[in-house]
């Protein structure tokens, strides 16, 4: 397991705070792009991100295994935001480490679908 630095390892401090927030915020952009393609693409009106994800998918825009790691993505940043205060900020470092090559599989799968609208 990786260590948290001691630095963000206290809940309150500045860097922890920059840790659960920056996680939050890159989560919820993988989230609007989500609904930004679901429109452009016409695939109909998501009442969830989960659903989104799930009309992505569908259309073949993410094959079936990363849209469930983007699902478990936009379930983690409703853990940070509804009950943040309870989280335990080494389960966020923890979970950036090992899931940062999410986001630039997303970007990837993004860019090829736009490539194929275009």
């Amino acid at each position: 397991m990786l260590s948290v630095p001691d630095v963000v390892r206290q809940q309150g401090n500045p860097p922890a705070l920059a840790v659960g927030r920056t996680s939050k915020l890159s989560i919820q952009c993988v989230i609007d792009v989500c609904h930004y393609l679901v429109a452009d693409l016409v695939l109909g009106v998501p009442a969830t991100s989960q659903e989104a994800i799930e009309l992505l998918r569908d259309a073949g825009v993410f094959p079936a295994a990363f849209a469930h790691t983007l699902v478990q993505m936009a379930r983690f940043r409703n853990l940070l935001v509804h009950v943040y205060a309870q989280v335990d900020i080494e389960r966020v470092y923890e979970h950036l480490q090992s899931h940062l090559d999410d986001f630039g599989q997303f970007a990837q799968q993004v860019l090829q679908c736009l490539a194929q609208d275009g």
